[in-house]
């Protein structure tokens, strides 16, 4: 025990300490302790409000998303509508094209027929013409032979 007895004025003396290191301190530990108390709530306080302000500002975007969606779901309907609309207008024009150049290609191919057919009416009376001439002339006399030439190409005039 002779021990512990030689231990009591260490002890003695640091509880002498400690309890004027706590009067000393008291004060200022405790405006420590308050200053940062209140930091944190002010931190926590302004955490909060930022929390509000981002909630509603993600409100406000989802809203605005949502109505930027369905917009550009209209839009799209808009324009294949249109799309398809103008791709009907195409294929009427190319039909209504397609049409008047078949008529205009008939016009042209019955006026070639026709010319054709003239120009082969011709050829076949100047062939006629030539073979007669070349006949009457050899079993004809002259005079003859233009006599009947002449009233032939008036018969043949006379017809076209």
């Amino acid at each position: 025990m002779a021990e512990i007895s030689s231990i009591y004025p260490f002890v003695v003396n640091f509880l002498i300490v400690v309890i004027v290191i706590a009067l000393a301190a008291r004060k200022p530990l405790r405006r420590l302790v308050y200053q940062r108390h209140e930091h944190i709530r002010d931190f926590v306080e302004s955490s909060a409000q930022e929390l509000e302000r981002a909630r509603a500002r993600d409100l406000v975007a989802t809203k605005q998303l949502a109505g930027a969606e369905k917009e550009a779901s209209e839009l799209a309907a808009k324009e294949i509508e249109m799309a398809e609309r103008e791709a009907r207008e195409i294929l009427d024009f190319g039909d209504r094209e397609v049409r008047r150049l078949s008529k205009e290609a008939e016009s042209m191919a019955g006026a070639m027929a026709a010319d054709a057919g003239d120009r082969l009416r011709l050829e076949f009376v100047d062939e006629i013409l030539a073979r007669a001439s070349s006949r009457l002339t050899t079993g004809l006399k002259k005079d003859d032979h233009s006599e009947i030439l002449r009233r032939a190409e008036n018969s043949i005039g006379a017809e076209a």
